[in-house]
């Protein structure tokens, strides 16, 4: 029965993901970019992630999305989809509005507060083979402390750590 449910809640998550999709492309973007919220089930907002670029959503509607939020949930899933488009769909995105995101990309990911906006401009980044940008970024970002409100630093070794405000109480070992 529990695999059952699971099954079927799976399904819908799906179901709800592709409606969206088909939402946004008949330019009804309103009831789809809402689901792309943090949620305490992320399944639909995983599938739309990645079925953006599979259902063929022009990126450029993506990247002006992007420009537009303000919700930072939503702007780390619209900075995931984004890295989902595989290069020859990127010609849908002119050569001067690529190089606007990869500009913005890089300035989130070197000052954006937020420790999800860091890693998703991240991998974005790396998936559009920009790693050397990043790996320049990281050099001078490399101090070993928070800076500037960051809930995210990057050690000296060249490793990101991200700050979990506290108090957080966590069991260790077995109970």
């Amino acid at each position: 029965k529990q695999d059952s449910t699971a099954r079927d809640r799976d399904s819908l998550a799906q179901n709800q993901a592709n409606c969206a999709v088909a939402l946004l492309q008949l330019g009804q973007p309103e009831k789809a970019w809402p689901l792309l919220k943090h949620s305490p089930d992320p399944s639909r907002r995983s599938y739309l992630i990645h079925r953006f670029a599979l259902l063929g959503t022009d990126p450029l509607t993506v990247a002006r999305r992007l420009s537009q939020e303000t919700d930072v949930s939503v702007r780390r899933a619209l900075i995931l989809s984004l890295g989902q488009y595989r290069d020859d769909q990127l010609p849908g995105l002119p050569a001067a509005e690529r190089q606007a995101l990869v500009t913005r990309l890089l300035s989130d990911y070197q000052s954006d507060p937020d420790a999800g906006i860091h890693g998703a401009a991240e991998w974005t980044l790396r998936q559009w083979k920009e790693a050397a940008m990043l790996a320049r970024l990281d050099a001078k970002l490399a101090t070993g402390k928070p800076e500037n409100g960051r809930q995210w630093y990057v050690t000296r070794q060249g490793q990101t750590m991200v700050i979990v405000p506290g108090p957080v109480e966590f069991v260790m070992g077995s109970r």
